[in-house]
């Protein structure tokens, strides 16, 4: 098919979609005065659009499943997945975790991007604990900050245990490094340590995460849990699914 008859068909596409559309309001009462008003009123076309991006938040389903498919070869289905409502994609990040992921197959999709370095080579034996698994496909939200929450600096992972703040674990620190990567091709945590306070160490110890410019690479490492300062901070769960 030539390039002036895939924009035909294009184009007839586009057409019978935008007739669909108006059909559609027209049987749940829209009227001409009603498209007009929608045309003319900017504030009215901002809350519809919002509202129909929070009922159907499928970018960011669709970027996962792509992220899953690039860089791990799987081939994921989040159509039952319910992405929370008061998800905003300028203030949050999302990390879609599928069911199955393990922490050393994202290091290993990671390497072939970057350079990494571990504390532990195989964190699936060594992280033993964490406060979610992935034994099911589920959402979590984070603030969007290229650097972890600054109201948690200072603050151990036992202290942030005792006021109940729930921190990000390993698997979704990393896992948000890819798409943060794969998005715009830099890096979080450039001058600071995310604390993955929602994982352990077999020994008991605490995860972190930064990236090292001086060294071009991921760094992986860990602190005791009564350890804190400036540098160290978590991420918070605002929600999960």
């Amino acid at each position: 098919m030539s390039t002036s008859q895939n924009e035909k068909v294009l184009s007839v596409m586009s057409a019978y979609q935008m007739v669909a559309t108006l059909e559609a309001l027209e049987n749940q009462g829209v009227n001409e005065e009603g498209f007009k008003l929608l045309r003319s009123n900017k504030e009215l076309a901002k809350a519809v659009a919002k509202l129909i991006k929070t009922a159907c938040p499928n970018d960011l389903k669709l970027t996962w499943t792509k992220i899953y498919k690039n860089w791990f070869g799987k081939t994921v289905d989040f159509t039952e997945l319910i992405i929370p409502a008061f998800y905003n994609e300028t203030k949050h990040f999302a990390v879609i975790v599928a069911k199955g992921t393990t922490m050393n197959e994202v290091v290993i999709a990671m390497k072939k991007k970057f350079n990494v370095y571990l504390y532990a080579e195989d964190l699936n034996l060594s992280v033993t604990t964490n406060d979610r698994i992935a034994d099911k496909d589920y959402v979590i939200i984070f603030n969007k900050n290229i650097e972890a929450d600054e109201n948690l600096k200072d603050l151990s992972a036992n202290k942030l245990a005792k006021m109940n703040i729930s921190g990000i674990t390993l698997l979704e620190r990393l896992l948000l490094e890819i798409y943060y990567f794969d998005q715009t091709k830099k890096h979080l945590d450039i001058n600071n340590w995310t604390l993955c306070s929602g994982s352990r160490y077999s020994g008991g110890r605490a995860p972190n995460v930064h990236w090292s410019s001086d060294f071009s690479e991921l760094g992986v490492d860990w602190n005791g849990v009564d350890h804190h300062n400036a540098y160290l901070r978590s991420r918070a769960v605002v929600s999960s699914i």
